[in-house]
């Protein structure tokens, strides 16, 4: 067995990728996007990722991003993200993905990279593969559901719009100003939203505009269908969440509506005031491992995950 990195991969490979992907219900990321990515600015190591390869197979993989990240004290550098960890089913219990882990904290120590972070669910076997690692659990996202009226009034003034890939540059401006203050996953990288749609992760479609007086003030990340409405990013440079969620609430007629991630953090009081019960009880869950000082305690008041500061959107679940 070897380790090789992303661009090591003989192209006849790549089929083997996507099927490892697709054994665990995701869909395929054809190298060519990847590149294209990349190119648009994806923030991925240099290496991009490692992969423990035998007799011509991709036996486990792993993906590494950096990004920025504000700390409580106002300083900002860059941490790793690791993603994508798989191993096939006829080669687990070699120890395969801890290789790779060990093998990319080793790489992004090397860097000067100080923290790693990840996403997992807590009722996986990964889960416990990682805190014997030395991860720990730092952050799960709260949400809000309620189910809509069958008629709500939309704000005066406001609608909602599709996005187009034109918007893209005003919607990262929204960004940046709706977040400048704070901590956790901002400033974002200037071409990620930009490069995860040329990725492929997500499509403009998945966005619509805040217009207000004819005039974009912010945009959300929403999913629907027939029985639900799911809104799971919010940036807004102008607005509150007394405006927002009725106008939500006006294109959702008798679903269920349900705000992730830091809208309802910062929204908790409005959205229980309009009959949504919250909570933070997740089972998908960001863990991190400080590289610098691996025996740390108090991994949540280092990074600030629990102040009502912090900052964690749908596209920070690298």
């Amino acid at each position: 067995m070897k380790i090789l990195e992303h661009d090591e991969l003989p192209s006849n490979m790549e089929a083997d990728l996507q099927l490892l992907r697709l054994s665990v219900g995701w869909v395929p990321r054809d190298f060519a996007r990847m590149e294209e990515a990349r190119k648009a600015g994806y923030p991925s190591a240099d290496y991009l990722g490692l992969y423990a390869v035998e007799d011509g197979r991709i036996l486990s993989t792993a993906r590494v991003v950096r990004v920025p990240y504000t700390f409580p004290d106002g300083h900002k550098e860059s941490v790793s993200g690791i993603l994508s960890v798989i191993t096939r089913e006829d080669a687990r219990g070699r120890g395969l993905a801890t290789k790779l882990l060990t093998e990319i904290q080793d790489r992004e120590r090397k860097k000067g990279i100080k923290l790693c972070l990840l996403w997992t669910d807590r009722s996986i076997s990964a889960h416990g593969l990682y805190e014997s690692m030395g991860y720990k659990d730092v952050y799960a996202p709260d949400f809000a559901t309620k189910r809509a009226g069958k008629k709500t009034a939309s704000p005066k003034g406001y609608e909602l719009r599709k996005a187009e890939e034109g918007d893209l540059p005003e919607m990262v401006a929204i960004y940046e100003e709706a977040n400048r203050m704070r901590m956790g996953f901002t400033p974002r990288p200037r071409g990620l939203l930009p490069s995860i749609v040329k990725f492929g992760l997500v499509g403009t479609g998945s966005f619509r505009m805040i217009i207000k007086g004819g005039r974009p003030v912010g945009y959300l990340d929403i999913s629907e269908s027939s029985a639900w409405v799911k809104v799971s990013e919010v940036a807004m440079s102008e607005g509150s969440a007394s405006e927002l969620v009725p106008l939500v609430e006006a294109i959702s007629t008798g679903k269920w509506v349900t705000f992730w991630n830091t809208f309802v953090r910062d929204s908790k009081a409005t959205l229980r005031s309009r009959g949504y019960v919250t909570s933070n009880f997740d089972n998908h869950i960001l863990m991190g491992l400080r590289l610098d000082r691996p025996r740390a305690k108090d991994l949540p008041a280092f990074m600030g995950t629990s102040d009502d500061r912090f900052v964690c959107q749908v596209i920070d679940y690298f």
